[in-house]
């Protein structure tokens, strides 16, 4: 099992719900957790519901940790460490951020 680092701040396991537009370019809540943390590069990998995943660095992971989960920043009791489309979409989530170029939601 893998133990949070002094430098890492979300544990493996840390759920995360983050906007992306879907093969329709409709933008939708996917859900995903975090699987690992690189101590050299300070980055944490996450992977969705979907299979893709991304490295990304605290700022922006805290941004997108679930703030509905009273547990925040501890891992999922569910074995798979995700929730269902439908409880993604019920979740309050942050405002979104948008580009001052093309009004697309920036990451």
């Amino acid at each position: 099992k893998r133990v949070a680092t002094a430098m890492q701040k979300y544990p493996v396991g840390t759920i995360v719900v983050k906007i992306f537009y879907d093969e329709d370019h409709k933008k939708r809540p996917f859900s995903g957790k975090v699987t690992g943390y690189n101590v050299g590069d300070k980055l944490y990998s996450i992977r969705y519901e979907d299979g893709d995943g991304e490295d990304i660095v605290e700022e922006e992971l805290a941004g997108i940790v679930d703030i509905t989960d009273e547990r925040k920043g501890k891992p999922s009791e569910r074995k798979d460490g995700f929730v269902t489309k439908k409880e993604a979409a019920a979740r309050p989530r942050a405002p979104e951020k948008l580009s001052k170029n093309d009004n697309e939601p920036k990451y």
